[in-house]
């Protein structure tokens, strides 16, 4: 017991020791942390983005924010607990907490770029107790010089993800194993008549107009197509959170599919979230949706094969 005691209070004095150098070695960079209220996959996927641009930016370092109130979860206030436990991604990360009283706090709002992208080219002129709370850092990450070095800097978020202990993905051994991921948002039209009066966000008009008429289950039928083109031994399995969705049966009938095709399961809740997650990340390929859950687990996993839609924020990668 005393021996243990011992460790511990040795373990806490270096820890404050770090906190101590690292708070008197920051005045040359720009402190940057992400934070938002929003889903589960957009918040995963921006902080994903901002760690890696702390990696590979020689003016950012990443200062780690827990995770807000997500929308899909009704505000649930205890599931940003679940989701830093279960993602751990803010292991080995400065956090907010760790901060002496003289940091202050500047947020951004929206998903304004500019002041991410002149902080990464050293233009911004950063005071070194401001820490920056940006949504997210995309538009430094996927593209270049950064996203060239993805590959490398990603296994950093790997390595923190899979430190803790993870589910079963109830994969099937010996078989290419494929997940398709559908969100309920992807599940209609992907073109809209300009004017057309509907019950979606502006935010959706602008990703649905913005992409190439491709209907959504076309898109899936030819990612099925892709991979049984190229793999053996392939088995489907879909995630949704829209399981009901009458294009699932067409989609399979369209691929002509067979037994090896696994529909989603009518369950619900934030652990069935974060299982569904987890087996994407464990898929060995991978038809993306157009969201943050699937861009998160192509980041985190190491599936050998990805299918994305078009102009999607993973294209240059």
């Amino acid at each position: 017991m005393l021996f243990s005691s011992y460790i511990i209070l040795v373990s806490t004095i270096c820890w404050r020791i770090t906190i101590a150098i690292f708070n008197r070695s920051i005045h040359k960079e720009c402190l940057v942390s992400s934070h938002s209220i929003d889903g589960f996959g957009h918040q995963l996927e921006a902080k994903i983005s901002c760690i890696i641009a702390g990696i590979l930016s020689a003016k950012i370092s990443y200062i780690h924010k827990s995770f807000g109130l997500m929308d899909h979860s009704n505000f649930d206030i205890n599931f940003p607990a679940m989701v830093e436990n279960f993602t751990n991604i803010g292991f080995g990360s400065y956090r907010v907490d760790d901060l002496g009283s003289e940091y202050k706090f500047r947020a951004f709002s929206g998903y304004d770029a500019r002041w991410i992208i002149s902080a990464d080219a050293g233009i911004e002129k950063c005071l070194p107790t401001i820490v920056n709370i940006v949504d997210n850092c995309w538009d430094i990450v996927y593209y270049e010089p950064m996203v060239s070095a993805l590959d490398v800097a990603r296994h950093e978020v790997q390595r923190r993800y899979f430190s803790v202990p993870k589910p079963n993905p109830n994969l099937i051994p010996g078989k290419f194993n494929v997940i398709i991921h559908i969100r309920r948002g992807d599940a209609g039209p992907r073109i809209l008549p300009l004017g057309q009066v509907h019950d979606q966000s502006k935010h959706d008009i602008y990703k649905l107009l913005l992409f190439p008429p491709l209907s959504i289950t076309r898109y899936y039928v030819s990612g099925i197509e892709h991979f049984k083109r190229r793999h053996r031994n392939l088995v489907f399995w879909v995630i949704s959170d829209d399981p009901q969705w009458s294009g699932i049966n067409e989609m399979a009938q369209l691929a002509a599919l067979d037994s090896d095709f696994y529909l989603p399961s009518n369950t619900s809740g934030h652990k069935s979230l974060l299982f569904d997650f987890h087996r994407l990340v464990m898929a060995h390929g991978i038809i993306a949706s157009d969201s943050s859950v699937s861009f998160s687990a192509i980041l985190i996993g190491n599936a050998t094969d990805v299918v994305v839609s078009p102009r999607t924020r993973l294209e240059e990668w």
